[in-house]
């Protein structure tokens, strides 16, 4: 438009990873609740990685192949933000922590002390399944299918991406991860809280949605805003 110009990013600011969550995408975690244009109208570079099996990435494989291509991606750059949601927050805890790329600054969205090793996580693989008949009830299972179509999602590659290898989060990785990481979890998430979690991080901050749900994280403003003070810090 006349008169309009690109943001242009601050030179003094390293790029933002931003990595959506399983059956999702970086349009719909992302770019359609306006991470993306807050994130470059404050001066930031926003790089947009999809999972194994997701949007653009065909790749094969689950959670530590994301883990291996997140790594590889932010060993491009000197140094980097790295801002997760739900399965993105855990590939980008996992790359912090295996000490293998510099992180200036780390968000994590939608995870709690339920994404722990040893977690009891039975009734969450059945709401994730993408196969097989979904019982009317269950409402997580309604919403992570009806996501994964709005994203144009195969069902086929998200069962592979389950069934993959995840990677484990304990205490002992997370505290490698020696930066400062902001939780963001909703006070409805079923991941929740995220004491533990915190508690186990060495430099760390957390905010709690009030009255929110996992799936609404990463589309409050509330969220955005946290995450735009934390990494102007």
């Amino acid at each position: 438009m006349p008169g309009m110009s690109d943001p242009v990013p601050s030179p003094t600011l390293p790029p933002v990873i931003l990595v959506h969550g399983f059956a999702s995408s970086s349009d719909h975690n992302w770019v359609r609740p306006g991470w993306r244009d807050a994130l470059e109208s404050r001066g930031h570079r926003v790089v947009l990685m999809d999972l194994p099996g997701h949007g653009g990435n065909a790749s094969p494989g689950g959670g530590l192949a994301a883990v291996g291509q997140l790594t590889e991606l932010a060993g491009s750059y000197p140094a980097v933000d790295l801002v997760g949601f739900s399965a993105g927050a855990r590939a980008c805890a996992l790359a912090a922590a295996s000490g293998q790329v510099a992180v200036r600054r780390l968000v994590l969205a939608g995870l709690g002390d339920g994404s722990l090793a040893g977690a009891d996580r039975g009734s969450d693989r059945a709401a994730m399944s993408m196969t097989g008949p979904l019982d009317e009830a269950d409402i997580r299972g309604r919403l992570f299918r009806r996501m994964a179509a709005t994203a144009g999602n195969d069902p086929e590659a998200l069962e592979a991406f389950l069934a993959a290898p995840a990677g484990d989060l304990t205490p002992e990785v997370l505290a490698r991860i020696a930066g400062p990481t902001l939780l963001i979890i909703g006070e409805r998430d079923h991941l929740g809280p995220a004491d533990q979690l915190a508690a186990s991080l060495p430099d760390s901050e957390l905010v709690t949605l009030p009255r929110i749900d996992h799936f609404a994280t990463t589309g409050r403003l509330e969220s955005i805003m946290a995450t735009l003070r934390f990494l102007a810090q």
